[in-house]
């Protein structure tokens, strides 16, 4: 599956993988219309520095909830901070490294992003 809030992000997607049989796109926002289902695999890229200090609060705990056992959570992000709310690559990918399921096993950095590889724990307990 692949969403994005953007019609012209959509319309390129699908004319991308117009061919792929087992590729959903979709039109959907963050965090109000996560799909339900669970992943082994989510890649976030160049959006979670939109988002409110709420929202990204929300969505992190959307992704981390749909994320499955030893599933793996990439998140690629710009590293400049004129974004709508002043975050930065850095800034979005702490918010994932401070939950205590996620386990960082892999990070890249050069001049324009920041790219990290989370891996959700198996025996994780998220305490509320």
């Amino acid at each position: 599956m692949a969403f994005d809030f953007a019609d012209a992000a959509i319309r390129e997607a699908r004319a991308s993988l117009g061919n792929c049989q087992n590729v959903c796109i979709e039109r959907r926002s963050l965090p109000t219309e996560l799909p339900e289902d669970s992943y082994d695999l989510i890649v976030v890229s160049e959006i979670l520095y939109y988002l409110s200090a709420a929202d990204l609060a929300s969505t992190v705990d959307g992704l981390v909830a749909r994320l499955e056992a030893n599933g793996d959570l990439i998140a690629v992000h710009h590293r400049a901070m004129d974004r709508c709310h002043g975050y930065d690559g850095f800034n979005v990918h702490a918010s994932l490294a401070d939950r205590p399921e996620l386990r960082e096993i892999a990070c890249f950095d050069d001049a324009a992003f920041a790219l990290r590889v989370f891996r959700k724990q198996a025996s994780a307990h998220h305490v509320t």
